[in-house]
């Protein structure tokens, strides 16, 4: 979900993982030219990633792309991703899978995500961080996060109100 350079060849990746949740890997050396694992390790990419948990954290051992996005194909998908994911990094704990998150994020990679255009950014953005709030026990909506969708008018004062949130939180 995010990458982090730390040394001159290494980097931190935050991974959302089906069994831990978030985690923070430590990847030494995959800045040099030919490292094996330079190439799966992309932003957004659904990638099989062995671990080990060394003296000072996760460490990469190995890597698999399953999938991955062009992401220079669609700005506003790479916006859409980069909002959902912010907030991923931002709410869930460390090494606690949350029920149902990694389900979203892969649907996400799947589905509804890949027809956004300016008419349904705001809808799909909507939808997708309504779910989410959903599956980590914030939803305190009074209607469904699916009637929340269908109303323009709720989508942009949902909006207004999350954007709000975000704003204070990191001010």
């Amino acid at each position: 979900m995010r990458a982090l350079p730390q040394k001159e060849n290494d980097m931190t990746f935050v991974v959302y993982s089906r069994e831990r949740g978030k985690m923070y890997i430590n990847a030494t050396g995959i800045k040099k030219q030919g490292a094996k694992h330079k190439m799966n390790m992309q932003p957004f990419a659904v990638v099989n990633i062995d671990v080990v948990r060394g003296q000072t954290g996760w460490r990469l051992i190995g890597s698999g792309s399953v999938e991955t996005w062009d992401r220079k194909a669609n700005i506003l998908l790479q916006r859409l991703w980069g909002r959902v994911f912010r907030l991923v990094v931002d709410l869930t704990p460390i090494e606690q899978a949350e029920e149902g998150l990694y389900e979203l994020l892969l649907e996400m990679f799947h589905e509804d995500i890949w027809t956004v255009d300016d008419k349904n950014f705001p809808y799909l953005e909507a939808k997708i961080t309504a779910r989410l709030l959903d599956i980590l026990g914030w939803w305190t909506g009074e209607h469904s996060v699916d009637e929340m969708a269908k109303d323009k008018e709720t989508v942009r004062d949902f909006i207004k109100v999350v954007n709000q949130g975000l704003e204070t939180a990191y001010s």
